[in-house]
C-alpha cells in the first residue's frame, strides 16, 4: 500500500517538476515538445519494442483515458435514466395482503442453473445429449403430478455477469452494469424475495458457491443464507461450484425443507457465487 500511494506521489511531484522546468526554460521547452512527439510518433509507427510487448510508444494508456472520459458522461446520464425507472415502484408499500394472493398456502422454490444458454438445445452434438433426458425427465414429472412449462427470456448479461441478472430477475428493473447494481443496491427497491418475506413467508437463499456473507442479502430480503461455510461439505470442489448439486440440494431438503416445525417456505438455490464481483 506504502508503495502504491508513493508512486502516485512521486508521478504527481514530476509532473509538478517538469511543469516548473518548462516555465523557466520556456524556449527549450517550445523546441523540445515537437521533437519529443515526432520521435513518438516515429517509434509507434515502426512498433519499437524494449522487449517482447512492451513498445517503447505505446497509446493504449492514451485511449483508455479517452474510453474513460468518453463515458463519463453516459454513465451520469444512464444514472438519471435508472434513477427515474426505480422511483416507479408500485409495490412498495402494498399491504402484506395483496401480495403474491394466488401463491399463498404453498412453498415456492426457484432453482437457478447458470451457464446453460439455448445452445444445450439449439446445438445438435448437446442436443442429441440433453434433448432425450430433458424428455426422460418431463415425462419422470407429469407421472408425478407436476407439469411443465417452458419459454426462452432474454438476459441482461452475459458472459460471467450472473448477479446483474439475477438482479434484473429480483427487481424487474434492466440491470445490464455495475453502475445500476449499485444504484439498486443502495436503494430500498421492493424485490421478488422481499415481497414473500412481507406476505409472511420464511425466505432462504442457498449458495454453495459464497465463501463470505453476502452483504446484499438483507436488500434482497433473504432471512437466512445457507453457502459454502454452513453447508458443511468436504469433498472436492466441481468446477466453478463449491460442491455437487445433488449434495447441495440433499442438504436443503434435511436443513430447510424437512423441518416439521417450519412455515410457509419461498427459496432460491443458485448454483454459482452471486457475491458482489468488484473485486475480480
Amino acid at each position: 500500500i506504502v508503495a502504491v500511494l508513493a508512486g502516485f506521489a512521486v508521478a504527481v511531484l514530476s509532473v509538478l517538476r517538469l511543469g516548473d522546468l518548462a516555465v523557466r526554460h520556456r524556449r527549450a521547452a517550445t523546441r523540445a515538445v515537437p521533437a519529443v512527439v515526432a520521435a513518438w510518433v516515429a517509434l509507434a509507427v515502426t512498433g519499437a519494442q524494449l522487449f517482447p510487448y512492451a513498445p517503447v510508444a505505446s497509446d493504449s494508456t492514451v485511449r483508455l483515458a479517452r474510453t474513460t472520459l468518453a463515458n463519463v458522461p453516459r454513465s451520469l446520464a444512464d444514472q438519471k435514466v435508472f434513477a427515474a425507472a426505480a422511483a416507479q415502484d408500485p409495490w412498495r408499500d402494498a399491504p402484506a395482503g395483496r401480495l403474491l394472493g394466488g401463491l399463498r398456502g404453498g412453498d415456492v422454490v426457484f432453482g437457478i442453473v447458470e451457464s446453460y444458454g439455448r445452445s444445450a438445445l439449439d446445438n445438435p452434438k448437446m442436443a442429441r445429449t440433453v434433448g432425450p433426458a430433458l424428455d426422460a425427465s418431463t415425462a419422470e414429472l407429469k407421472a408425478a403430478g407436476f407439469h411443465v412449462r417452458s419459454a426462452y427470456l432474454t438476459s441482461s448479461t452475459y458472459g460471467g455477469g450472473s448477479w446483474l441478472a439475477h438482479a434484473t430477475f429480483q427487481s424487474g428493473l434492466w440491470i445490464d452494469n455495475q453502475g445500476r447494481y449499485r444504484q439498486l443496491t443502495a436503494g430500498n427497491r421492493m424485490t421478488l424475495t422481499r415481497a414473500f418475506q412481507k406476505a409472511d413467508w420464511h425466505t432462504v437463499g442457498i449458495e454453495p458457491g459464497n465463501t463470505h456473507a453476502w452483504p446484499e442479502a438483507d436488500f434482497y430480503g433473504y432471512e437466512t443464507v445457507y453457502d459454502s461455510r454452513n453447508l458443511a461439505y468436504r469433498g472436492p470442489k466441481f468446477g466453478w461450484s463449491r460442491m455437487p448439486d445433488q449434495y447441495t440440494l440433499s442438504r436443503f431438503q434435511q436443513q430447510v425443507y424437512a423441518r416439521p416445525d417450519r412455515g410457509l417456505l419461498m427459496a432460491e438455490s443458485l448454483d454459482k457465487n452471486m457475491i458482489d464481483k468488484d473485486e475480480y
